[in-house]
């Protein structure tokens, strides 16, 4: 959505508010889904403070009445809201950081923070002197936050926004749901309309309607940083997903049983295909190839059948 479209948005937001109209669940689920949404949002309140505190306002509310003030008032957000202004406060430009299959990249941010992106990832970042927000598209990243307390350091997801409280943690992107895991202090959740945090040692999934409670963090959930491959009683589906970001391609998995089949898996990083073959030939699938990149893993009733 390019900077007038979300001005104009937040700008109506405002008013159905201003005027006691507003849904709130909506105005949340808005305000959530995009860091640019939050920065614009705020943006209008600074401006609406600041103007309401001009002179030129202020003899025009002691010569005319409250209402054609608050009409005034609301002609210049808006005006704002339509960017007039917004040249002075734009949101950074985004860094996008991206790793291909089987590679770690590890990046000092501006900021004094650390990452490490998990293969075949994506993370956007803006920085700038008011905000610290950052984009994980897809795939996992370890953040160790530099402190900062006027600006806070928040890692949006496809399924809600984590947000830093002095702290290093991991998350990871599903297609359903991501994972943050905390290694050091304390993170927040916000998902979807509930709000959760977990401290060391903990972990918390979250699917874009609320956070599940946090848990015990499994052992393994960090052991890519390593080059480790490690997953104990893990569905087949995700084990094959995360192997196919360390090898490259994609498999795809027929039937929910054989998806959902759990399996363990204790390898090195640079073993993936070697593991992933092997896995196919232990659970006795049929493997269908289609092109270079993509096969297809077939149960084997369904294998029995076909033949």
């Amino acid at each position: 959505m390019s900077q007038d479209p979300i001005a104009r948005e937040a700008a109506r937001w405002w008013l159905h508010a201003h005027d006691e109209q507003r849904d709130e669940a909506a105005f949340t689920q808005w305000y959530e889904a995009d860091p640019r949404h939050a920065a614009q949002y705020q943006h209008l309140l600074q401006l609406w403070q600041a103007g309401a505190a001009l002179p030129s306002l202020q003899r025009q509310q002691q010569r005319r009445q409250r209402r054609r003030l608050r009409e005034a008032g609301i002609a210049v957000l808006l005006l704002c809201a339509l960017g007039l202004y917004t040249r002075h406060n734009a949101l950074p430009p985004e860094q996008t950081l991206r790793t291909a299959s089987g590679e770690i990249e590890e990046v000092r941010l501006q900021d004094g923070s650390r990452l490490q992106l998990s293969p075949d990832s994506e993370l956007g970042v803006r920085i700038d002197a008011n905000r610290r927000a950052l984009q994980l598209r897809h795939g996992q990243a370890w953040f160790q936050v530099a402190p900062d307390r006027d600006r806070p350091f928040q890692v949006h997801t496809p399924h809600g926004t984590v947000t830093a409280l002095g702290t290093a943690f991991d998350i990871a992107v599903s297609g359903d749901a991501s994972v943050v895991t905390v290694t050091e202090h304390q993170v927040r959740v916000d998902s979807g309309t509930g709000s959760s945090e977990a401290a060391a040692g903990q972990q918390l999934r979250f699917d874009g309607t609320a956070p599940s409670p946090a848990l015990a963090a499994a052992p393994a959930q960090l052991a890519w940083r390593e080059r480790r491959l490690a997953w104990v009683s893990a569905p087949l589906v995700d084990v094959v997903r995360d192997l196919d970001r360390w090898h490259g391609g994609h498999t795809w998995i027929a039937g929910d049983a054989l998806r959902q089949q759990p399996v363990t898996v204790l390898a090195d990083a640079d073993t993936a295909a070697r593991s992933r073959d092997q896995l196919a030939t232990e659970l006795h699938v049929r493997v269908v190839r289609i092109g270079p990149n993509l096969q297809v893993w077939l149960p084997a009733k369904a294998s029995s059948d076909a033949r």
